[in-house]
This record gives structure tokens, sequence and C-alpha cells, in this order.
């Protein structure tokens, strides 16, 4: 029930793996996996920036960062991490439900919400946060743009949600209810698997230019008592935190 080998992911490479057959099947699967998981994170981010800014320049930036950031080279091989091309689809669902709420656009939210939850539990949730974080902005600086057809039509896009989660939900519901579904972990080990707040803003220690430069700043290969948490995919890389500082510089 709460496995983190994505549905979507498995039905996907399904075809290849009917066609070639084999161990060959299995290669050339995953590998299509993680190509098109670059190309959908590229583009979903890539929509979600011009949707916002209404600069196609801006847009093709943020898709390039997005979806070469450490983070998704760095997970390529756990498919529940790999799958952040879910993120910008479903943000951008719920911008437009809110600009312009229709029918179509509530169950064009929920069927993209439905495809995060059957591809990584860890970001559907992330995104039910995002959403609620989101909402609570919305009500405290732009509480006299609220619709009431907004909220009839998010009402309407949780419902169509759990309508087509429901396979899922009906096995994850009595597990949580009735079993410890949680893995429990020692405070020391959570801790060493947390990242740091630096490791956000230190360079990558697997770039293959300037990691070796880096290597002082240690990484989960040498990790210690003294660098617990720092971690290379966490990095936010030069590109986005030289973006970050300009947009701060421009906000007066």
């Amino acid at each position: 029930a709460f496995h983190t080998l994505p549905l979507t992911y498995g039905l996907f490479s399904v075809p290849i793996q009917v066609l070639l057959g084999d161990l060959t099947g299995l290669v050339v699967a995953f590998n299509c996996v993680i190509f098109v998981s670059f190309v959908l994170s590229g583009f979903g981010a890539y929509r979600l920036a011009v949707y916002v800014t209404g600069n196609q320049l801006g847009g093709w930036i943020g898709g390039l960062v997005f979806a070469f950031m450490p983070f998704h080279f760095m997970n390529m091989s756990c498919v529940n991490l790999l799958a952040i091309e879910v993120l910008p689809f479903c943000i951008l669902s719920l911008l437009k439900l809110w600009d312009r709420p229709s029918v179509h656009q509530g169950i064009f939210l929920a069927a993209a919400l439905a495809v995060a939850y059957y591809t990584s539990l860890e970001y559907a949730l992330y995104l039910l946060i995002f959403s609620a974080l989101w909402l609570i902005y919305k009500l405290v600086v732009s509480y006299k743009d609220f619709q009431r057809k907004f909220l009839n039509h998010l009402a309407l896009a949780s419902l169509c949600f759990i309508v087509f989660a429901a396979p899922l939900l009906s096995k994850q519901a009595p597990m949580l209810f009735l079993e410890h579904s949680a893995i429990r972990q020692d405070f020391d080990e959570v801790v060493f698997w947390s990242p740091a707040i630096l490791s956000l803003v230190t360079p990558s220690r697997a770039h293959p230019v300037y990691g070796d430069a880096m290597s002082f700043a240690g990484d989960l290969r040498n990790a210690t008592a003294q660098n617990w948490g720092m971690r290379s995919e966490t990095s936010l890389g030069f590109v986005t935190l030289g973006l970050a500082f300009v947009g701060l510089t421009g906000l007066r």
C-alpha cells in the first residue's frame, strides 16, 4: 500500500519490456523513464514559468534549471524521487483554476494530483502542503479576489481526486488505522539522512568540473558527526542562487 515504486512509470515501461523482453527490455525501459522525466520536468517548469512571468526566455531558463538541478541528476536510480515532473504541472493547474475557475480546469487539477499520487507519495504530500500554504497566502493577501466560483470548483477537484485515487486510497486507509505503517528510526539516523541547510548553498561535490575542489565540505561518502547532513543533491546550483540574488535585489 505504501511502496515507493511509481505505478505510472511501471505502466509506461510495460510495452517496452514486452517488445524487447528480458534484461534488455528492463534496461531500455528504465532509460526511457529517466529520459521522459527530464523532458517533462523541463517542459512543465517552462510552462509554469511562462504562465507566471509572461516571459519566454524566463520560461526556458526556469525549465533548464528545474530539469537539470543536482537533485534530479543524483536521484535517477530512486524513481519516486526522480519524478519531479509531477510538481510544475500540478502547481500550474492550481494557478489556472484560480485565474479561470471551470469544471474542465478542476478536473485537470484533480487528474494532475492523482498522477502525482500514483507516481510519488512524497511529492503528492508536498503538493498538498504547498496548496494549503498557497491558499492561506491568497486568503491573507488577496482575500478581495476570492471567488465563490473558485471554491466550488476546488471542491469539485477534491472530490474528483478522491475518485481517481480511490483504488490506492482504499488500500492505504485501513493500513493507517490498523497497522503501524511508519518506519521507526533512531534520532541519529534521522539527523544523518536529513539535509543540512548549509548544503543548499554548498556546490555539489559530484560536479565533473569543480567537484573535487569542494571535497573539503564533506558528503555522505565521508560523513562524520561533524558534517552530517551535507548532501550534494540538495545544492541549488550557482545559476539558481545567482538568479535568486538578482530577484531579491530587484524587489526594492
